[in-house]
């Protein structure tokens, strides 16, 4: 299998050549000539053009009114946390109910794999966080087996923590597979999720204490700031450079409180894993986390922190807060802020949407959709607008606007390589079926099990 320096030597120029190259270029990868027949017709405008959502808009809508269409617009521009442009003011419902008992048991879950140095932080700072009033804490650690001095680290710190510490090694490589581990051992009422980079603040267990009195909430989260190794480049800060924040792993969303609730699902910016609680019964019902997301095998594959929002609104749980007051502090490392790690992950960003297309166009019946070479026909569509698009920015003067249109097409590659993957799995499937085994459907070619086993 070629590796992913290599598929974005051959896929990257798909994306920002002009309209004939990247024909030939798709051509070359078809699996029959139907493929570039479609791309050649596409060229000469030939071919039915719906109107196509804008890269890095967000989700907007097709001209024509069914809803399946209407759901097919939206870009797969990643999940709607900092890699979502801040386009327009959290919604704001003030909440008047009076507040309940607080969390009476909180168990925080870390994952850990080959960080050391930096999980000797996060613990030292644990130290320090006080215990909210009439609640029980624990810690539950995974180390996802590391190879370095994670599990001394860990034994250090068991004894010095003013809570009880239970820890577990989970030999499969995956954050979600450790997250499941660790939510099977989790006795608290609620499961708050951070990092092994991460230091929170003091009153951090006391903020999600308090945020869970409201009552039938099922997740809570609030800021991740950042800790930089090195300055980064004054334009990153900016409010346009928002758009492409996904790879710093950071979430400020304001200062005031935002409830989330089912009629605005997708409206607001979804949380991420560094700074999130959940009731531990709300993640039991949807089965915990999916396994073939969350860092699978030391790739950048993420999602995991995203998907689940979506079987927790199937199931009528979607029902949280942001608040503003529960704060950590993320170490961002120097080659995080370079223009490599940034193509890298946005491939990798691409890849993960790949695997989720259902929850991204969750009203559309991918069993309709018409498939070319194992994508789906729309998203060609979309792929080639944001190829003009990127060409476009090149006659500009505004170089943050060229880099993330750039990006954008590189999120592109790497939905179209994990969807060409898919198929050609599934093909091999077909020819040489496996005892037992099971052709999965285009949308789902990798999706595996939940945390309880069973399928997601």
């Amino acid at each position: 299998m070629p590796s992913m320096s290599t598929e974005m030597k051959i896929f990257g120029p798909v994306f920002w050549a002009s309209a004939g190259t990247a024909a030939a270029t798709l051509r070359a990868h078809a699996a029959s000539r139907t493929m570039a027949r479609f791309i050649g017709i596409l060229q000469r405008g030939r071919a039915r053009q719906p109107s196509r959502t804008k890269p890095g808009e967000g989700r907007r809508q097709h001209a024509t009114t069914t809803p399946a269409a209407r759901q097919a617009a939206r870009v797969a521009a990643g999940p709607a946390h900092p890699s979502t442009p801040l386009s327009t003011a959290p919604t704001l419902l003030h909440d008047s109910s009076v507040p309940t008992r607080p969390a009476s048991s909180i168990s925080v879950l870390i994952c850990t794999y080959n960080r050391a140095e930096r999980l000797e932080e996060t613990l030292a700072a644990f130290g320090s966080v006080r215990i909210p009033d009439g609640s029980r804490v624990e810690m539950v650690v995974v180390d996802n087996h590391s190879t370095d001095a994670t599990a001394a680290v860990i034994a250090r710190h068991a004894r010095r923590l003013p809570f009880p510490m239970i820890t577990a090694v989970e030999t499969r490589q995956g954050k979600s597979f450790a997250l499941n581990t660790g939510l099977a051992l989790a006795t608290g009422e609620i499961v708050a999720l951070t990092d092994d980079d991460v230091v929170p603040d003091a009153a951090w267990l006391e903020g999600i204490a308090r945020a869970f009195r409201r009552p039938g909430l099922t997740f809570a989260f609030g800021k991740v700031l950042p800790r930089w190794e090195q300055p980064p480049p004054p334009r990153l800060l900016t409010r346009e450079a928002q758009a492409i924040w996904g790879p710093l792993a950071l979430v400020d969303y304001g200062d005031r409180e935002v409830r989330y609730v089912p009629d605005r699902f997708g409206a607001d910016r979804f949380p991420i894993g560094a700074n999130l609680a959940f009731t531990r019964a709300a993640l039991r019902r949807v089965g915990g986390w999916r396994n073939d997301l969350g860092k699978v095998d030391n790739s950048l594959i993420a999602g995991e922190d995203y998907e689940i929002f979506h079987r927790l609104r199937r199931a009528g749980l979607f029902n949280g807060l942001y608040d503003p007051s529960i704060v950590v502090h993320h170490f961002v490392p120097a080659s995080r802020v370079s223009r490599r790690y940034f193509r890298r992950w946005f491939y990798w960003n691409g890849r993960t949407i790949a695997r989720m297309l259902p929850d991204y166009y969750d009203g559309l019946d991918f069993r309709q959709v018409p498939l070319v070479a194992g994508v789906p026909r729309f998203l060609y569509r979309q792929a080639l607008g944001q190829a003009a698009v990127c060409l476009r920015t090149w006659t500009r003067r505004d170089p943050l606007e060229r880099w993330i249109q750039h990006l954008y097409a590189v999120r592109y590659v790497g939905i179209m390589t994990e969807c060409w993957r898919a198929a050609a799995r599934r093909k091999r499937l077909v020819d040489v079926p496996a005892a037992g085994s099971a052709v999965a459907a285009p949308a789902d070619a990798d999706r595996r099990t939940d945390g309880r086993g069973e399928a997601v």
